[in-house]
């Protein structure tokens, strides 16, 4: 996960801080009555950015990344199994696999594009690989269907271009 730090907080305040937490907080729990995806991200990345910026003006951004490590130990502890947010080259590979089920999707007409490229988007890699290997093997197998037409038609006209028989 990269965020980042706002790079000047002149003379902010405490008391503001936690006033413009509680409303960002409050903007996301709307989002997530109104159910839009990209809103609730939103708004909810914006309480975590007023919650960093806060570590800003209680200057403790040098200990954000010492505290993450050991939350991350806390929640180990308690049991819980933990997973990387944010690898560059995962998400790379992420953005990979969506086009090309997009791709695929358009050329082979399964499902409806909007819904299809809506779902698909917040998929982890283990389930858009999981999606990936069936509609690309789906692709190969009409694209064969379509070449053996293909090959059958030509065989039709030729013979009857000779004169055979054709069936």
């Amino acid at each position: 996960m990269d965020l980042k730090l706002i790079s000047s907080i002149p003379n902010w305040k405490v008391e503001d801080q936690l006033a413009k937490i509680d409303e960002e907080v409050t903007e996301f729990k709307e989002a997530i009555d109104e159910g839009i995806t990209k809103d609730i991200i939103a708004e909810g990345l914006d309480v975590c950015q007023t919650i960093l910026t806060m570590f800003q003006i209680l200057e403790m951004e040098d200990y954000i990344a010492e505290g993450v490590e050991i939350h991350n130990k806390k929640l180990k502890g308690r049991g819980w199994d933990l997973v990387e947010t944010g690898d560059g080259i995962l998400n790379l590979i992420k953005s990979s696999m969506i086009n090309e089920l997009i791709n695929i999707n358009k050329k082979l007409k399964c499902i409806d594009e909007k819904e299809f490229n809506a779902k698909i988007r917040f998929l982890d890699v283990d389930k858009l690989w999981n999606l990936c290997m069936p509609l690309t093997n789906l692709g190969a197998l009409k694209q064969v269907n379509k070449n053996i037409d293909e090959v059958k038609m030509e065989e039709f006209l030729k013979n009857i271009n000779e004169g055979k028989e054709t069936i």
